[in-house]
């Protein structure tokens, strides 16, 4: 994924994503609260398990990776991996937690578009065929992604279940907790844009533990 220019749009290759919702004045503290208490305890878990020896980016224990999903869609479907809407990747079927993405796909219904204006609609059963290029949505989805990819961290530690490469990426999950913590990008390290852009990425699993 890929992002971060938010005067414009907020991009999605190969990293996470994005929200920006109004909700009632007598709320407004909810949200960056619920976010900062969210970013801190995964963090700490994070880190705790970075100082007992994880390497995120090349795990040394755990099962064999399973075979790659090649360089394309095609391929990939070929293969038998499966597409994941929240993680915008085809995946080997090891590290697709399937009713983890249901859950969560739940509140995305008509929310995505083949153009940055949000004006020609995209529905899910097309999204899932994994081979659209590039799709469009509201910002919200980056912060949904980033929840997302780390609860998805944290049930493969727990289970012991292999993970994207892109969950296991340490600039990833700093840049969602950036973001998460800072929504808006007034710490200077920049923010949600007007929309999310998602471009289709292939990626592989690999060991949490």
């Amino acid at each position: 994924m890929a992002f971060d220019k938010p005067e414009t749009k907020d991009e999605f290759e190969s990293l996470p994503m994005a929200i920006s919702a109004e909700k009632p004045a007598r709320r407004a503290w909810l949200r960056p609260a619920i976010f900062l208490t969210m970013a801190l305890l995964v963090l700490a878990v994070l880190t705790n398990t970075l100082a007992s020896g994880w390497s995120m980016r090349e795990p040394q224990t755990g099962p064999d990776p399973p075979a790659s999903c090649g360089t394309s869609a095609a391929t990939a479907k070929a293969r038998g991996c499966k597409y994941d809407i929240m993680m915008a990747a085809w995946l080997p079927p090891a590290c697709y937690y399937q009713e983890r993405s249901k859950e969560f796909l739940l509140e995305e219904q008509d929310q995505w578009y083949r153009d940055a204006n949000l004006t020609t609609p995209m529905t899910l059963d097309e999204l899932r065929l994994g081979d659209y290029g590039t799709a469009f949505t509201r910002s919200k989805f980056h912060l949904r992604h980033c929840i997302y990819m780390w609860i998805i961290l944290l049930d493969g530690l727990k289970d012991k279940r292999l993970v994207d490469s892109d969950s296991l990426s340490a600039e990833h999950v700093r840049h969602c907790a950036n973001l998460l913590v800072d929504p808006h990008g007034k710490g200077g390290l920049g923010g949600l844009g007007a929309y999310s852009r998602i471009d289709i990425s292939i990626l592989e699993c690999g060991s949490p533990w």
